[in-house]
């Protein structure tokens, strides 16, 4: 045997390979990179605006304040909580549709569900962010509250007759072109229609790590909750519990962490 050959495949080949088998692989590594930036770099938050707004400026400044400063940090939160926590959701449609289009087309297709899926997340944003920084005069007395509240509004919601059907609209796959524009609208259409049914189902929990204490670190404790939403088939009944009783251990870690510091 050659050298080459004890060598194995050469890297350009075995990651052709990898792409050819998981075309929907490079999401997961957008997302990681995104989780990294997330839990490393320091944050603006609106709570911490409204405190010096009312201690420096007075009550009357404080929404001014909030407005001004929180407004600007906290539409790259939203784009780094989309990319590390919703991005990973497109992995399965992107997924599917990669391998019910012809082979030349399957990264293109993963790429055009995961822009037709983030950017629905990402105009949500303009209504939720915003929304946010309205309400932190009123809670940032008490930020341990607003996580419960938040909480506990999201689990409240993901056992309404609303949230169910957007949640097995995430479940649907609709029939696509194999070539040409047509398959480049449908690919788009198809991610922004599961963007727009994640949406429905997962607005309230997205916004828990911006209301909650030490929010970035609650947002890993809420992913389990995501995942087990979206498995193929119907997930027993102690999985989704036991998800959403890690999520409320991570708003509970959280809680003590921020009352020690």
């Amino acid at each position: 045997m050659t050298a080459a050959g004890r060598r194995g495949p050469p890297l350009a080949a075995t990651l052709r390979a990898i792409a050819g088998r998981h075309p929907e692989g490079w999401i997961f590594g957008l997302s990681a990179a995104a989780w990294w930036v997330w839990l490393t770099t320091p944050r603006l938050d609106p709570r911490l605006c409204v405190a010096i707004g009312r201690v420096l400026l007075g009550p009357s400044e404080a929404a001014a304040l909030a407005s001004s400063e929180a407004m600007a940090a906290m539409p790259w939160e939203w784009a780094l909580m989309v990319a590390a926590m919703m991005l990973p959701l497109a992995a399965a449609p992107a997924r599917w549709a990669a391998f019910n289009s012809p082979s030349p087309r399957r990264l293109a297709a993963t790429a055009e569900v995961g822009l037709g899926f983030a950017a629905v997340w990402l105009a949500a944003g303009l209504v939720l962010v915003p929304s946010i920084v309205v309400a932190s005069p009123l809670l940032g007395r008490q930020p341990i509250w607003t996580g419960v509240l938040a909480l506990a509004a999201a689990t409240a919601w993901r056992r309404t007759p609303m949230a169910a059907a957007a949640t097995r609209a995430c479940r649907r796959r609709p029939a696509l072109a194999p070539r040409g524009w047509r398959a480049d609208a449908g690919c788009l259409r198809f991610g922004a229609a599961q963007g727009g049914a994640c949406v429905a189902s997962c607005w309230i929990l997205m916004l828990c790590p911006m209301a909650a204490p030490g929010g970035a670190w609650l947002a890993p404790f809420l992913m389990p909750l995501l995942l087990v939403e979206r498995l193929p088939a119907r997930p027993p009944p102690g999985w989704r519990l036991a998800s959403l009783g890690f999520a409320w251990l991570g708003l509970a870690l959280c809680s003590v962490l921020t009352l020690r510091r």
